[in-house]
């Protein structure tokens, strides 16, 4: 009745396929009454890791000629009373499979064992069903995947139609096999059909890549929905449209990567060339040439956005499309083109940046740590202030009052009666003030705050956005929580709550929390949920000569403040709306390296924005974000997909938006500003194959130094403004070199021009530019920055040096720039 789990392919773990039987061994069903059968266990598909989301599956067999209902709840190990169960509906004579997300505990056993119970009661409040003379609680067994060294490795997947030729598949195998095995990584795969995802992202939980060959996933648009979202939250995905076809590639990609297909070819001999804008140092073999005793197959496409990393001939070979926090990559020719299949197996130089992007940069958090959305979350919660009317007039009050006392002492000549008025009038009119607040600090209201962030993806509208609910009570009390269309909300952790609280799961979607209760105080859930627009979001900007300006195509937008535009320049700048709903950017509108919001006197709520944004721009334990010139902004969350508590509970939520910005050329002989931002800059190797150290390009930021040396930047200029005439510019630089002395230079790499002298220069210098500083532009859409800094001066005495401070640093560097687009 219900298929077996197959145990994941590990070559030379013999202890592993002793686990597999192991599980074959434990599976069994349970009979409701007479007319029910269940079968529960681990999805066909899926695999169980430590601290991740996995699929429970069911079978439901009913015999009987009505309609019956039932509850199954799976326990997992050290769950601490977290359960989560699925209530489900079975048609008389009928059989049903149904599946539902179950987080594992964080343990690092080899085997996880997982106990169910079933209930005829669908509230779960009935007898527990059980064959006859068999336990109450059954259980099942899954293998834990982490390999010895104690790395937590996911498996990589295959999503397929099962119609793959053996050539083909054996490509494909070896393929994947040979790039993670290049980046130490076991050969741990599954393989998923389109069917087994129904609608969960959490289906592809244990997964760290996802190639798809699938020629029927349009079919299936709720799994389709699935592996958007999880790639937006930091999956990598690997599409071979060679084999999938353009149904499968609109499907998922729709507007993201337009495509359109030219026709469809073969040959023997292919030869590559790699995207002249990629890394010689990083990628030094620019040119591949293979020869095939077989045709490989190439499909011709235009793709209307994307990187094309390899060509062949002029069409596009590998396509790398950012996705969210994740990554799709889209080749268009045969997977035996990427490997070295004969004799000494391994990947080619096509395959160098899918390797690094796809398998061995594994990292799969969001970019916004739960624990700072939380600090903010909490933060918006307070006891309710009472009002400043209330507070005049218990104050006018005490005024109006003493002077009618007064007026009486004065006409009865009773001076005396003001030693006692006082008194007690400021009495009267403290009683009011003490019970309003006392009021307020006791009885403030149940309060539910929900701090989101999505990373929109273009042309897509569905969106994954996650966050953190911060939740207070002021008595104890049960927390009641529904979600809708696949959302998760689970508390935080807690070694003191030992009663079950319950997850169950219906038909649609839904699911809602049963005796889940909270303390007094404030707690925190995570979110996960699915954010669905009516159209995608789409966010064109131009450039005039102030700066920029665009709007949003987005009604979220509607409510959006405190907003910046990022991008790969170190630095950052205020974007402001207008009455007209547009918004302007200009070059005056740079943000201090510590500044994240802007205003006269900030509020608490731009406090809490702010300190957000911080954490968002981090660089110290990951690569700086975002990576591509984006809008981001503070939307008030509308229809949230999560609702706690009752009526009387005071609701509130806002979402961070990460929208990329689509940058339109500029109108054709037109002045017009390019600001700081979008111009970024990296540290290129000298005319003496030297490096600077003094700017990291991964952290794009500056690092103090103490020796001398020459440091050269490459600025770029954005490919909608080529070719770029330059009129002018300026150079912001702030720069502490004390007791040295310092050359700045900007032009062509090999004849830059002097800008300036510096001998101990400390402070803000804006440095005007010229053409001659900027004529390099026209031809190859870049400038250079060259900064010679010598050693201290020696002739300084003993004692004068004795206490200096021998490093440079420079804590900032703008450029801006004017001039005109031609044809």
């Amino acid at each position: 009745m219900f298929p077996l789990t197959q145990a994941a392919r590990i070559p030379g773990r013999p202890e592993y396929l002793l686990l597999a039987c192991l599980i074959f061994l434990t599976r069994s069903g349970v009979t409701c009454g007479s007319d029910v059968q269940v079968n529960v266990g681990i999805s066909d598909h899926q695999r169980m890791q430590r601290g991740k989301w996995g699929l429970m599956q069911a079978a439901f067999a009913n015999s009987s000629d009505t309609d019956r209902e039932v509850l199954v709840v799976v326990v997992p190990p050290s769950s601490r009373g977290l359960q989560y169960g699925r209530q489900v509906v079975i048609p008389a004579g009928c059989h049903r499979t149904c599946q539902w997300p179950v987080l594992m505990t964080d343990s690092d056993a080899p085997v996880f064992n997982f106990e169910y119970l079933v209930f005829e009661d669908p509230g779960g409040s009935g007898e527990i069903q059980r064959v006859s003379d068999e336990e109450v609680v059954r259980s099942f067994t899954v293998i834990n995947p982490e390999s010895r060294n104690g790395t937590a490795v996911g498996y990589r997947g295959l999503l397929t139609s099962f119609n793959e030729s053996p050539r083909d598949r054996h490509g494909l195998e070896t393929l994947a096999n040979v790039l993670r095995n290049e980046a130490g990584q076991e050969r741990m795969e599954l393989t998923i059909s389109a069917k087994d995802l129904d609608g969960y992202p959490e289906a592809l939980e244990s997964l760290d890549q996802l190639l798809i060959t699938s020629q029927t996933l349009h079919d299936f648009p709720e799994a389709c929905d699935a592996v958007r979202v999880w790639v937006q939250r930091g999956g990598r995905m690997w599409l071979f449209l060679d084999q999938t076809g353009m149904k499968t590639a609109h499907a998922l990609l729709a507007d993201t990567l337009p495509l359109t297909r030219i026709d469809e070819t073969s040959t023997n001999v292919v030869k590559m060339k790699i995207n002249k804008s990629e890394s010689k140092q990083r990628y030094p073999e620019r040119e591949l040439t293979r020869e095939f005793s077989e045709p490989v197959r190439q499909v011709r496409v235009i793709a209307g956005s994307g990187r094309t990393l390899w060509s062949v001939g002029d069409w596009p070979a590998v396509i790398e499309v950012p996705f969210g926090n994740g990554t799709v990559f889209v080749t268009t020719i045969s997977p035996e083109a990427f490997v070295q299949m004969d004799g000494d197996q391994r990947s080619l130089p096509c395959a160098r940046q899918i390797a690094d992007r796809m398998f061995r940069d594994l990292k799969k958090d969001s970019p916004v740590s739960e624990q700072r959305l939380s600090s903010a979350a909490a933060g918006s919660i307070g006891y309710e202030v009472p009002s400043r009317a209330f507070a005049a007039t218990v104050m006018l009050g005490f005024v109006a009052l003493l002077t009618v006392a007064g007026t009486a002492a004065i006409w009865k000549s009773r001076p005396a009666w003001l030693l006692w008025a006082i008194p007690l009038l400021a009495l009267f009119c403290t009683v009011p003030a003490v019970r309003v607040g006392a009021r307020s600090r006791n009885v403030a209201p149940s309060t539910a705050i929900q701090q989101l962030f999505t990373s929109v993806v273009e042309g897509q509208t569905t969106l994954a956005a996650d966050g953190v609910m911060s939740v207070y009570h002021p008595t104890p009390s049960a927390v009641h929580a529904k979600m809708k269309d696949f959302a998760l909300l689970v508390p935080e952790h807690t070694n003191s709550e030992n009663y079950y609280r319950r997850m169950v799961w219906t038909d649609r979607g839904e699911s809602e929390w049963r005796n889940l209760r909270q303390a007094v105080g404030v707690r925190n859930y995570h979110i996960r949920s699915m954010k669905r627009l009516d159209q995608p979001p789409m966010l064109k900007m131009t450039l005039d000569q102030d700066g920029l300006s665009g709007q949003i195509d987005h009604s979220d937008a509607l409510s959006a403040s405190d907003m910046i535009l990022a991008g790969l320049s170190p630095d950052r700048m205020s974007a402001h709306m207008q009455a007209d709903r547009n918004f302007r950017v200009s070059p005056g509108n740079a943000l201090a390296a510590t500044e994240f919001v802007t205003g006269t006197i900030l509020t608490d709520t731009q406090k809490r924005r702010a300190s957000v944004y911080k954490d968002l721009f981090r660089t110290a334990d990951r690569t700086t974000y975002p990576d591509r010139l984006s809008l981001l902004y503070w939307s008030d969350l509308v229809n949230p997909s999560i609702r706690l508590g009752e009526e009387v509970t005071r609701r509130n939520g806002s979402v961070l938006v990460a929208l990329p910005v689509d940058l339109q050329p500029p109108a054709v002989n037109t002045d017009f500003t390019i600001p700081a931002a979008l111009l970024p800059y990296q540290t290129v190797f000298d005319d003496q194959g030297g490096l600077s150290q003094a700017y990291s390009n991964p952290h794009r930021e500056w690092r103090q130094r103490e020796v001398a040396g020459v440091t050269l930047l490459e600025f770029k200029v954005p490919e909608v403004c080529r070719p770029f005439h330059a009129t002018g510019g300026t150079l912001v630089i702030r720069l502490n070199a004390g007791s040295r002395s310092v050359i700045l230079s900007m032009g062509s790499r090999d004849h830059p021009a002097l800008i300036r002298t510096f001998n101990s220069p400390a402070g803000l210098y804006p440095l005007a530019l010229s053409p001659d500083h900027l004529n390099s532009i026209v031809k190859t859409g870049s400038v250079y920055l060259r900064m010679d800094v010598s050693e201290t001066d020696s002739s300084d005495s003993f004692e004068s040096t004795r206490d200096r401070d021998d490093y440079w640093k420079v804590d900032r560097m703008m450029l801006t720039l004017n001039g005109v687009r031609k044809e």
